[in-house]
């Protein structure tokens, strides 16, 4: 389980069986699409995006410090 400090809401979007929703999602942010991909969003922006090997734990981590200061992005017992 991952513990934050402030809340933040995670969505999943399967674009084999919701293709118009990816599209959506890539007209509104201007990001395009590409499987696998992260997109963090905060204020209703672009704060951060990656795709493929650019998905990193570590950098997920550096993000979210970032993101939510004194946030502790690390597995809880």
């Amino acid at each position: 389980m991952q513990q934050l400090k402030e809340d933040v809401e995670f969505y999943y979007i399967d674009v084999k069986k919701d293709r118009p929703v990816s599209q959506k999602v890539a007209e509104i942010t201007g990001v395009q699409h590409e499987s696998p991909q992260i997109l963090i969003l905060k204020e209703g922006e672009v704060f951060w995006h990656a795709s493929h090997h650019a998905i990193r734990e570590d950098k997920l981590k550096d993000v979210f410090r970032e993101l939510v200061p004194g946030s502790s992005p690390e597995p809880t017992a």
